[in-house]
């Protein structure tokens, strides 16, 4: 929820193919396109729809994300983190109060939206200004780069100690190619190589009700909530890019229950 972009096909792995427009009367699984899902008049649906991403959904996504539910599951991973750190889905920088900075040599900061990032570069700047502590012991470490978690050419292999994702999975098109990116740059080694991640996610099978309702919302969720899936097993997701848990917590919070099923933890790379 908390960050798109199209994947790149560097190191000759081709883009993933386009999903097919809906039409009318198709099934519900089937993506809407835009907020005219039934609309003879598609062009104004996207040019609606693209003003609401540039202008009105980074400020949303910001606001959400900042509630006090997202607080405390990222307050159970982010301090882990440790020497050169990557954090794909940065959004507007709410994980910045949440790192311990006299653990963490250099934070890169990665997302698609040059809009989440300069709420977020402001964040930096005012808390200057407002000598708030976390500001101050980040001084010179963060480096913000507008780019797409599913192609990372400008990183370099096994360049990192950490990664860090919160509240970004759900919403990365191809989330499976950004996993084997955040796989290829983490370090190897006892010490090194960890995944600390925050995430929303499919619902557990003994509540297939609540799964039901996930996959039947998510197409039309999608178009409203910046590309964030309801439905994705998170725990699968990270088992089959090539992690190992070394700790992981999976429970209902307080709201929707379609959307409030969380994924905290922390996994090494195989």
């Amino acid at each position: 929820m908390c960050s798109s972009s199209p994947p790149c096909s560097a190191r000759g792995q081709p883009p993933a193919p386009a999903p097919s427009p809906s039409k009318p009367g198709s099934s519900p699984s089937a993506a809407p396109s835009g907020f005219g899902f039934w609309t003879p008049f598609s062009w104004v649906s996207r040019w609606v729809q693209s003003q609401y991403e540039l202008r009105v959904l980074p400020t949303v996504v910001d606001r959400v994300c900042g509630r006090e539910v997202f607080t405390r599951k990222r307050l159970k991973v982010v301090p882990q983190a440790f020497g050169r750190v990557l954090e794909v889905g940065f959004g507007s920088g709410h994980n910045l109060p949440a790192y311990d900075w006299p653990r963490v040599a250099a934070l890169v900061g990665v997302d698609p939206s040059a809009a989440s990032l300069a709420i977020a570069r402001r964040r930096l700047d005012e808390g200057l200004e407002a000598a708030e502590s976390f500001v101050k012991a980040a001084k010179g470490k963060v480096e913000l780069v507008e780019g797409s978690a599913e192609c990372m050419p400008m990183l370099a292999d096994q360049s990192f100690d950490c990664v860090v994702v919160g509240f970004s999975l759900c919403t990365i098109p191809d989330v499976r190619r950004a996993l084997q990116e955040c796989r290829r740059v983490l370090k190897d080694g006892r010490e090194g190589g960890l995944l600390l991640f925050a995430e929303h996610g499919l619902a557990p099978e003994d509540d297939p009700r609540t799964r039901a309702w996930q996959r039947r919302l998510t197409p039309y969720w999608k178009t409203f909530a910046g590309g964030c899936n309801l439905d994705r097993d998170m725990e699968a997701l990270i088992r089959e890019a090539g992690f190992e848990f070394k700790s992981l917590e999976k429970k209902f919070s307080k709201g929707p229950k379609v959307a409030s099923f969380f994924y905290t933890g922390v996994a090494s790379k195989l």
